[in-house]
């Protein structure tokens, strides 16, 4: 069984038993694609393995052939087309990702455009096969016409020109008619071999037609021999009453002669199969049904998907198994995403039988479910269709309308309304978070749920309810609000029961079918504002092409409530579509701004947005709009594409700081900004901006990059944070754009942090370098920025684009300093960075002297000049020594820096870690440093770095111990004697031959001199280096970590986070632990006794209580210990990425700030920057400031 996923631009192959049932419920093989786990991919990503948008098809038996009709994802693009691709299906050669034998309908394998010649096909085609005569049959739509191909094996090939045409004089005709020879728009056409005869859906003149094919008598522009669902060829009337005619997927049962008919009507719950004895001689002009399936009935029925009904059913020329009686329809959104099967033998066959088998759906016991109706179980909390989205900004709250799982998801956001965990917190419409049914209408149900919007003084949010014609109200206080809650009120019905669609003061008519918001073609036919001012609802009433206006302030809310204004007619009885000033044309999005107390109102199929005045005082029934815009003028209406024309506006939202405006142009699958502000906005502005295409005048399609858009829909924008939410239904998923600036600024709580993330997922912008200050109260505790390689993936196999994340590491905030010594490693395949930056306002002169191993100046000093408020990345490759060695830095005023040490692995792969610093100028000496871990194992090996800065000799020696504190062995020796001259560097390895497995921790004891001791640690993979760290040696009594283990652009895989504390001295620690969320409030508080010579460490987990975590631990100790964390990845290729994470207050000694300095700041393709920032006292606001290295302000993305 072939069933072809156009959602997932593939076909699935299922084995069957002998008696036509599953030999196994999961797909064999998948065509189309390089595996089972590829499905959507960009418009124009086909190729001869490759479909995009299959759709109808066609089993030929004789040579095991399959005629696959495959769509180009964007079909409404001008000039794009389909083909016909011929796979060989023999069970001996069959296989997933097999490449095709022949493309038909087009004139070579490279082309995909809608055409009009013998060899090429426009768009809109079906297929089916005569196998005894070789002959294939496509139903070329958009040309009005049917071509005959000769498939011979010998003779068919790829572009080869069809031998006849049928609803055409020749094959350079097009012209739609009605007659006996005419046709217009045909669909579905089915075979029947017995008395060869063709039946042709000719949807365009609501009727299917009937011609003898017998080779010996089709010819060019036959005329048909019979006509169905009409009483002559020259009446082309639509159905008036359920029990009439309407065309569709035709299947041919070719052992009974019935014709079963998939009612392609718009209205889905009229949609159904109904069967038809369509034997020789039978009266098809008067043909009434002899079943209906997916249907109690005849008459309309509120969808359901169960065993014996279905939703939006699909078929086509091979959906019928004639020998065993069995009928298979494929049913999509919205219905139940499956594959139902029918036993339709004749004494079996009656109207509303269920069905016998279903494919697509297991419950959890592996067993196929008829009641499901997700695909592969979509309804959970983070996958979503969605078509419209409102932002909750006092709350930190976002909903969602999920479309295809009939619900609204809300997200909890955090206090800068960023997306936190990706899974929602709540639903409404369902009973939780893993249904997605179609329930009956009640005050807790939703169906096709298109608009939502929030009412931000009384906590409220207003739903449409697509197939209610109604609007639902919750209260959404987060106090009280909950999964499945009853709404406390309904707009549009009488009552929480009624659905009826009504064109009066207190009635609305969503028209929610095909075209008006289920599928991704035009507009919404509703939208939802709220007046914040007066308490105003307005409300896109579609299907009466009108804009209703409620007062709903909480004292006035009554269930079934009239409206008390209307836009778009004269007045509340009057409906139907108007293209002049006042009127409109499904009006979908709409925005109330409050700051000028305007109205905008996405005109859909009038392709503008309108602009009114909405004072209430002048919002009176039928009001002229003040400005449109999409259009020239008012009198305009045609769609464009342009910098100021649109093509069906679908989505609208406001940035009060500027004044602009965001519009979802849906049909150019781009978002325009607009310069909004009431002094400069008049009719046809041109657009500032726009997002998701290159230019304004390019439309591509493709759902996978993060610089494109895919059928985007409704829009919010928080003004305060500059970040923009797109809904986008057929992509399923919300885009999340945060707007480019120099300056952010935020409340920090106190104990809070403040984290950023570069915000990049473009990858093909230039890699930006700059640095960030930040300021505020003089209690910030100091800040930790983590730089990130990446590599940007293509996956073959599953076809999405990802970032394997190559390595990461912690560098802590540095003091402003004037002198520094860093650790420069020379030796090969290493290579030493310096990340510099001058937050002061004043030119900066730096000199740089290189120190060999032995302490002894190397070449000349080097000089560069930081402009005030400038950066530079000082790359020393081939400055410094040439083994290990050190580089001392001077200033002639305070600077800010940190030092990486890049490592080239043999995947030509930069591994960065820390590079050690003494900031200052080193003075006394002597004493004792732990290192926190040492670890020898299969994978991981350790060097020990000590770089003595100090004039005097360093003597001393390093002690491993195991973790219990024992004295250890390691490599021959417990203990390794130190004598490093002043200003030179020692590097202990472990000879590779040795073979050790231990770990622990090591102190250096340093009797003269002035030790700045680290451990760098190494993984490996094989022979490859994966990862690398750096602990530098540390006794304090005061640490503060950042935590964050939650998925990012780069950190893919599973997180966690790892705190290790060890006690070098000689006597007992009492160690507390205390917890904080990132807004500073206190979680947990334990306690730790830490013996002499011990070490203890602690997961994330066993310290929050929680897998997910993001705030901070703080560590606070009566003695001197040593404090270290890191934090493990598991990156997309199963690699384990570990960083050193460093204190938040180390390089301060507790000090509070009211600046923090962060050198270096880097994003792009393959590098990103995490800052966290400390807050200890009272909340108050920060600043972040970004700079490039010229000290020019720096737009950054930051997320």
């Amino acid at each position: 069984m072939f069933v072809a996923g156009n959602g997932n631009g593939r076909v699935e192959v299922f084995d069957l038993n002998n008696d036509g049932t599953l030999a196994q419920p999961t797909a064999t093989y998948i065509l189309g694609k390089p595996s089972e786990h590829a499905r959507r991919s960009h418009a124009d990503a086909w190729s001869e393995s490759q479909t995009e948008f299959p759709g109808a098809l066609a089993v030929e038996h004789t040579n095991q052939r399959l005629f696959l009709v495959d769509n180009t994802t964007g079909q409404s693009l001008p000039g794009r087309g389909s083909q016909i691709m011929v796979f060989d299906i023999h069970p001996d050669r069959i296989e997933t990702g097999a490449e095709v034998l022949f493309i038909l309908g087009q004139p070579d394998a490279n082309t995909k455009t809608s055409g009009l010649a013998a060899n090429h096909v426009g768009r809109r085609l079906g297929v089916a096969v005569d196998e005894a005569n070789q002959r294939l049959f496509v139903t070329d739509g958009s040309n009005n016409r049917v071509l005959v191909f000769d498939i011979a094996p010998g003779r068919i090939a790829t572009g080869m020109a069809a031998s006849i045409v049928m609803g055409q004089e020749d094959f350079t005709s097009r012209e739609p008619g009605l007659s006996r020879r005419r046709m217009s728009r045909p669909g579905s056409v089915a075979f029947s071999p017995k008395d060869e005869r063709l039946f042709v859906s000719d949807n365009g003149n609501n009727r299917v037609l009937v011609f003898d094919v017998a080779p010996d008598r089709l010819r060019t522009f036959s005329a048909a021999t019979d006509v169905m669902g009409q009483p002559d060829f020259e009446t082309s009337s639509p159905r008036t009453d359920m029990r009439g005619f309407a065309t569709g997927g035709l299947a041919f049962d070719d052992k009974t002669s019935r014709l079963f008919i998939a009612e392609q009507v718009s209205r889905i719950e009229h949609m159904r199969i109904t069967v038809y004895d369509v034997s020789p001689g039978a009266p098809l002009r008067e043909a009434t049904p002899l079943a209906v399936l997916g249907k109690p009935g005849f008459g309309a029925y509120d969808p359901v998907v169960s065993r014996a009904q279905s939703v939006w059913p699909r078929l086509g020329s091979t959906s019928i198994d004639s020998e065993r009686q069995l009928l298979v329809a494929t049913e999509g959104y919205p219905g139940g995403n499956r594959a139902i099967i029918w036993d339709i033998s004749p004494d079996q066959l009656r109207t509303g039988m269920p069905a016998v088998e279903v494919v697509g759906h297991l419950d959890d016991d592996g067993n196929t479910d008829f009641g499901r109706r997700s695909a592969n179980d979509r309804a959970t909390p983070r996958n979503i269709y969605p078509r419209d989205v409102a932002l909750d900004p006092v709350d930190h709250r976002l909903f969602a309308i999920d479309q295809y799982n009939n619900r609204v998801l809300v997200w909890q956001l955090d206090r800068q309304n960023r997306v936190k965990d990706r899974d929602a917190r709540w639903v409404l419409g369902q009973p939780d978070l893993y249904s997605g049914e179609l329930y009956p209408i009640g005050p807790t149900t939703i169906k096709i749920p298109l608009a939502v919007t929030y009412d931000t003084h009384h906590k409220r949010v207003f739903v449409s309810d697509g197939w209610g014609n109604r609007i639902l109200v919750f209260d959404a206080a987060p106090e009280t609000l909950q999964s499945g809650a009853e709404a406390i009120a309904v707009l549009g019905q009488p009552d929480f029961t009624s659905i009826t669609p009504a064109t009066t003061q207190d009635g609305i008519n969503l028209d929610t079918r095909v075209g008006t918001g289920i599928t991704p073609t035009r507009p919404r036919g509703t939208g939802l504002t709220y007046d914040p001012v007066h308490d105003r609802l307005f409300v896109s009433d579609g299907g009466n092409h009108r804009v209703l206006g409620f007062n709903v302030a909480p004292n006035l809310l009554r269930s079934g409530m009239a409206a008390s204004v209307v836009l778009g007619q004269p007045d509340f009885t009057t409906r139907g579509s108007n293209s002049t000033l006042t009127g409109l044309y499904q009006p979908a999005a709409l925005l109330y701004e409050s700051k000028q107390q305007r109205l905008f109102v996405a005109d859909g199929n009038n392709n503008r947005v309108l602009v009114f005045d909405a004072q209430p005082d002048r919002l009176v029934n039928g009001a002229e709009p003040t400005v449109v815009i999409g259009q020239p003028d008012f009198n305009t209406f045609e769609a464009g594409r342009s910098q100021s024309l649109i093509d069906g506006p679908d989505g609208l939202a406001y940035d009060y700081v500027n004044d602009r405006l965001f519009l979802s142009d849906h049909g150019s699958d781009r978002i325009l900004l607009f310069d909004a502000h009431p002094a400069r906005l008049d009719n046809g502005p041109e657009a500032q901006h726009v997002i998701g295409q290159p230019d304004f005048d390019t439309r591509q399609l493709g759902p996978v990059r993060a610089n494109e858009l895919w059928d985007p829909r409704g829009l919010t924008f928080d003004s305060e944070h500059q970040r923009l939410y797109i809904s986008q239904g057929f992509a399923s998923n919300i885009m999340i754009h945060d707007l480019a600036r120099s300056t952010y600024e935020s409340l920090l709580p106190e104990s809070g942090i403040q984290n950023y993330h570069s915000g990049s997922a473009d990858t093909e912008l230039v890699t930006q370098h700059g640095s960030a200050v930040a300021t505020g109260p003089a209690s910030l505790g100091g800040g930790v920025l983590m730089l990130t390689q990446m590599e940007t993936l293509f996956d073959r196999l599953s076809q999405r684009e990802s970032r394997i994340l190559i390595s990461e590491t912690g560098l802590s905030a540095p003091p402003l300093t004037d002198r520094a010594t860093a650790f420069a490693d020379g030796r090969q395949g290493r290579s030493t960075i310096l990340n510099l930056s001058n937050p002061g306002s004043e030119l900066v002169t730096v000199s740089l002297v290189f120190r060999d191993s032995s302490g002894l100046p190397v070449k000349d000093q080097v000089e560069r000049q930081l402009v005030a408020g400038g950066s530079t990345v000082w790359a020393l490759d081939g400055l410094g020594a040439s083994g290990p060695g050190t580089v001392e830095l001077n200033a002639s005023a305070p600077i800010a820096m940190v030092a990486t040490r890049n490592t080239l692995n043999d995947r030509d792969e930069k591994i960065v870690t820390a590079a050690p610093v003494a900031y200052g100028q080193i003075s006394d000496g002597g004493g004792t440093i732990t290192l926190p871990r040492y670890e020898f194992d299969s994978d991981v090996t350790t060097e020990i770095v000590i770089v003595n800065p100090s004039d005097d000799s360093l003597r001393g020696r390093l002690i491993f111990f195991a973790s219990s504190g024992e004295p250890v062995t390691i490599g021959g020796t417990s203990e390794v004697p130190l004598n490093i001259p002043g200003h030179g560097t020692f590097v202990w390895n472990l000879d590779s031959s040795s073979d050790v497995n231990e770990k622990g921790f090591a102190i250096v004891e340093a009797l003269s001199g002035h030790p700045l001791a680290s451990a760098i640690l190494h993984r490996v993979k094989g022979e490859t280096v994966i990862s690398e760290r750096t602990m530098v040696g540390n006794r304090t009594q005061q640490a503060w970590f950042p935590v964050d283990t939650y998925p990012s652009v780069t950190r893919h895989g599973k997180t966690s986070f790892r705190l290790t504390l060890t006690n070098g001295t000689e006597g007992t620690a009492d160690v507390r632990l205390l917890v904080y969320d990132e807004d500073g409030t206190l979680l947990n508080r334990s306690y730790q006794i830490l013996p002499a010579g011990r070490q203890a460490e602690f997961s994330h987990v066993d310290l929050a209580d929680r897998g997910l975590f993001r705030g901070s631990i703080r560590v606070a100790s009566d003695i001197p210990i040593a404090v270290n964390a890191d934090q493990q990845t598991i990156n997309v290729r199963n690699e384990t990425i570990v960083a050193t994470v460093p204190s938040m207050t180390r390089a301060f000694g507790g000090q509070n700030l009211d600046t923090v300095v962060f050198p270096v700041y880097t994003d792009g393709p393959n590098q990103g920057t995490q800052l966290f920032l400390l807050n200890r006292g009272d909340a108050e606001r920060t600043t972040f400031r970004f700079h490039g290295s010229d000290g020019e302000d720096l737009n950054v993305l930051l997320r």
